[in-house]
């Protein structure tokens, strides 16, 4: 899907200018939204041979909190939650 996009430019924090090529290209803008990318600096050159314990990146209303391997795992409320006080998640993850 993404191969037809030739460049995307960030104008602002806010806005994300994709061009395109090619002549099936009708339904691409609407499903790049759903695409997730990462910054280049956060993302980490390793290879499908090489495993890491590095916590991922995330945006939800939780955060990995302390962990062994294979044998448990918590999660941690992140206080700086984007979407703590939108009122779509009144309710939701146990926030309020």
């Amino acid at each position: 899907m993404l191969r037809d996009v030739v460049e995307a430019q960030a104008p602002d924090p806010a806005t994300v200018r994709y061009q395109f090529t090619g002549t099936q290209i009708r339904d691409l803008p609407s499903r790049l939204p759903v695409c997730q990318f990462c910054q280049r600096p956060t993302t980490r050159p390793t290879t499908s041979t090489q495993t890491t314990l590095d916590p991922p990146l995330g945006s939800g209303p939780y955060k990995l909190g302390d962990f062994k391997q294979g044998t448990f795992v918590s999660y941690r409320r992140r206080s700086d939650y984007w979407a703590k006080d939108l009122p779509v998640t009144r309710g939701r993850f146990q926030l309020r």
